[in-house]
């Protein structure tokens, strides 16, 4: 379906958790109760034609197998397969420029065939912003697409079983996750009666800028946390933040960081 001139048009920037949802809410408890709903259409605007399960990206980088990529990654059009064809439209682009006076957006799109870009301009009625949070990682989530972080999946475990010493760069839910499950997959899991593990096969440190990891949840959480990830031969390093990464485009397996102790990088 194709945008609507003469439909109100909603546009949503963002086709992660908070663009879809807002789509999702919009197409089954707001247009409805609106004056002529028919009216109205959605228009959801992403880069990227995937919409995919972030939380388990540290688990799926290591293997297709771990987590079932049909579960992991999702086309956001048929998300809304549901619902009536000239309600929701999809866009495949990024938003390149905004005008609040004119209530327009202009887009940097893909074309039909995928091959090329075209530029172009949607008036809004209403705009929601749902672009997000983004990582300078290219593992976690979508720098670009799913074929440019399958891409960078793909880099990294060529690399791993290799690795002698890895280091990350966060305390936060998304290193420590990573931490622990790079731990367990290269080092296996200390005795029951051991409480770290003496001799991992890679060394893999984890930086945490401020005093203790996961800093968002209760003290005793983080504590136990940490108590986990020396199991699996992780060591934690507080007050210390990435300053350099040395080459800064360093591949997979190569490079080194330059840690600055007690300051903000």
């Amino acid at each position: 379906m194709a945008i609507a001139e003469d439909k109100k048009k909603i546009v949503i920037l963002g086709g992660s958790y908070g663009g879809v949802s807002t789509a999702h809410y919009l197409l089954k408890h707001a247009i409805p109760k609106l004056p002529d709903p028919s009216s109205y259409q959605v228009v959801l605007v992403s880069t990227t034609s995937q919409t995919m399960c972030r939380p388990a990206a540290p688990r799926a980088l290591i293997s297709d197998t771990v987590f079932p990529q049909d579960k992991l990654f999702v086309g956001i059009a048929k998300c809304f397969d549901q619902y009536a064809a000239e309600s929701v439209v999809f866009e495949q682009g990024t938003a390149t420029a905004l005008n609040h006076e004119d209530r327009t957006v202009s887009i940097l799109g893909v074309n039909e065939d995928g091959n090329g870009s075209v530029e172009f301009k949607i008036t809004y009625h209403a705009l929601v912003i749902a672009t997000g949070a983004s990582t300078p990682s290219p593992l976690l989530g979508f720098t670009r697409d799913e074929k440019t972080l399958k891409s960078s999946w793909a880099a990294f475990r060529t690399a791993l079983p290799k690795a002698k010493h890895i280091v990350i760069a966060g305390g936060g839910a998304s290193g420590v996750e990573v931490a622990g499950e790079l731990g367990e997959h290269l080092n296996g899991r200390a005795g029951w009666f051991s409480s770290s593990l003496s001799d991992p096969r890679a060394q893999i440190t984890l930086l945490s800028g401020g005093p203790r990891i996961l800093p968002y949840l209760r003290p005793a959480i983080a504590q136990t946390a940490e108590t986990y990830l020396a199991k699996v031969g992780v060591r934690v390093v507080h007050n210390t933040r990435v300053v350099t990464v040395v080459p800064e485009t360093a591949d997979p397996g190569s490079g080194s960081v330059h840690p600055g102790y007690g300051r903000r990088a």
